[in-house]
């Protein structure tokens, strides 16, 4: 078990990079491992519409195994799947499969991930978390195939990294989002690395709206939009009594709607959203609260810290640039 383990904290590890960047699918990571118990490579989703992380992995895995390299120009799922099918039949059977998720044995955007595993047939697959959604029941595809599955393996972790979208097939999912330096100001100046700036980009991205408090856009004037990766403004919902002046920036986007609500009620809707602020943006959301992201600069300068209490779980901790990321799951507080 300690093995299984191990190359499943390594998947867990993997997905963990694209967390929220799948939205409105889970991220899942997937290990393989070789006849003699070697890693052959680690995988994981990394956007909706994709190929899966099983596939993804097996992908690589085959490179490693003897198939050519032209293999991996492939991006399209169906056309992975059809390779896999065509010519790699007999190269999995000593290999071992950890994933996070259950393999999907639903068809939609991309082909089940269930089915091309029974054709396949690895020796066994390791499961960290049964799927409870309609994508369900693929671990029994394989044991019909005369596949090894082995179950629950770091499930509470496992079941950590879903969350997100367990809450989004429920309605939403609300995560805060700020920067500090490590000892712990938030204000006079950039904080964060340019790739920690270009990550909140990537959720900006994806996400339905960005909820932030009218202090912070009258104070800071913010695009509040994706432009470090070309990418789509999310619709911004803004909590303030006093509004907003017609020329602040954040109205000169394009194709994005930008609404002003004066109670806390009217702020939330569904879907992925995240909330940027400060201390007055972190008590009147704090309720409602899912998770937390911080991202942590390593330097220390004098200046305004968050002036609010909060419990957390740190759930994953994982360098982004030069600064590290905390994933933090709200606790009730003492």
């Amino acid at each position: 078990m300690e093995e299984a383990a191990f190359f499943m904290q390594l998947a867990l590890t993997e997905a963990w990079n694209y967390q929220h960047l799948t939205y409105p699918n889970p991220a899942v990571g997937c290990a393989i491992t070789d006849a003699n118990g070697a890693l052959l490579c680690v995988g994981a989703h990394q956007k909706a519409g994709l190929a899966h992380a099983e596939v993804l992995a097996l992908q690589q895995a085959a490179v490693k195994l003897g198939l050519s390299p032209s293999l991996l120009s492939l991006t399209h799922s169906a056309d992975i799947h059809d390779y896999l099918l065509t010519h790699a039949r007999e190269i999995f059977k000593e290999c071992t499969l950890y994933v996070t998720l259950e393999p999907c044995s639903h068809e939609g955007k991309t082909p089940a991930c269930a089915h091309l595993l029974a054709a396949l047939r690895p020796k066994k697959v390791v499961i960290g978390l049964l799927d409870p959604t309609q994508a369900g029941g693929g671990a029994l595809m394989l044991e019909q195939a005369g596949i090894e599955v082995v179950y629950d393996v770091l499930q509470e972790a496992c079941a950590d990294l879903l969350e997100p979208f367990l809450a989004w097939q429920k309605g939403g999912f609300r995560v805060f989002k700020y920067a500090m330096r490590l000892n712990g100001t938030m204000d006079a100046g950039t904080i964060s690395s340019h790739a920690s700036r270009v990550h909140v980009h990537k959720i900006r991205n994806v996400a339905d709206a960005l909820l932030i408090g009218g202090g912070t856009v009258r104070a800071d004037n913010p695009l509040l939009d994706s432009r470090l990766i070309a990418g789509r403004a999310p619709n911004v919902r803004i909590l303030t009594r006093q509004g907003i002046d017609d020329d602040a920036r954040l109205y000169g986007i394009p194709h994005r709607s930008v609404t002003c609500v004066s109670e806390i009620d009217a702020l939330f809707k569904s879907g992925l959203e995240f909330i940027e602020g400060g201390t007055s943006m972190l008590e009147a959301t704090y309720e409602a609260l899912d998770w937390m992201m911080v991202y942590v600069a390593f330097s220390m300068q004098k200046g305004a810290t968050m002036q609010t209490s909060f419990n957390g779980r740190v759930l994953h901790a994982m360098p982004v640039g030069e600064d590290y990321l905390f994933w933090i799951k709200k606790e009730p507080r003492e």
